[in-house]
């Protein structure tokens, strides 16, 4: 029988804001979803959500060494995922874009997260390496 090892992290390279903006879209996904009766596998959603939270909420916390000096809003800040917290994540940056949506009744969405959103997963997209594919 194999040994449960941890799953491995994948890191993304956030700005302080983008990382407000996954917390953001997180929480809305989060309360979304507890307003629902919810079968068995969504609340292995929200677990995946609120471990990935908490990671962010931790990214987002100034150490010490870092306290007292100004910190440029263009900073990158790393955060540290496992592939299923990222899977959520990417459900719940759908759902809040669906949200806003239909809060708004207009296919067209202007809203600073959302921007912010889709330059961090741009930005991690373009940081992996190209998969040559085979004909």
């Amino acid at each position: 029988m194999a040994e449960n090892q941890p799953e491995s992290l994948i890191t993304l390279q956030c700005k302080p804001v983008e990382l407000m903006a996954v917390d953001i879209a997180v929480a809305t996904y989060i309360n979304l979803l507890e307003m629902l009766p919810l079968p068995p596998e969504r609340m292995l959603v929200i677990q995946m959500l609120r471990s990935f939270q908490q990671r962010c909420q931790d990214s987002l916390q100034i150490t010490p060494a870092m306290q007292g000096k100004n910190i440029s809003p263009n900073r990158l800040i790393p955060l540290c995922a496992t592939v299923c917290e990222l899977d959520a994540f990417a459900t719940a940056v759908i759902a809040y874009i669906a949200y806003l949506r239909a809060a708004t009744g207009s296919p067209v969405i202007r809203s600073d997260v959302v921007a912010h959103l889709i330059r961090l997963q741009q930005r991690f997209i373009e940081s992996q390496p190209l998969v040559p594919v085979n004909d």
